[in-house]
């Protein structure tokens, strides 16, 4: 199954960007919990898209499918802690 999205974001440079594109979810999550699948999935895209600008950019809103606003789920999901890790050297 897969989900469209809509991701709104601007850059440092002033400049307001979309994008758009299908990606496929997890069935049985999507089945469960759809907002929380379509975040996920989203905000693995806007890692991507974060890794790949050379300048920063700021996520304004993100809309699944043309009528879900998922934007708060998926900042959550970017302000989300890594978590320490204690390697052994």
């Amino acid at each position: 199954m897969n989900i469209n999205i809509q991701i709104f974001y601007t850059s440092d440079l002033d400049s307001k960007i979309k994008q758009s594109a299908s990606f496929p979810v997890n069935t049985y999550q999507f089945k469960h919990d759809p907002h929380k699948e379509a975040a996920r999935v989203t905000f693995e895209w806007w890692k991507l898209i974060k890794k790949n600008m050379s300048y920063r950019v700021i996520l304004k809103e993100v809309i699944y499918n043309s009528e879900y606003d998922i934007t708060e789920l998926v900042k959550q999901l970017d302000d989300t802690p890594i978590p320490d890790i204690d390697l052994p050297f």
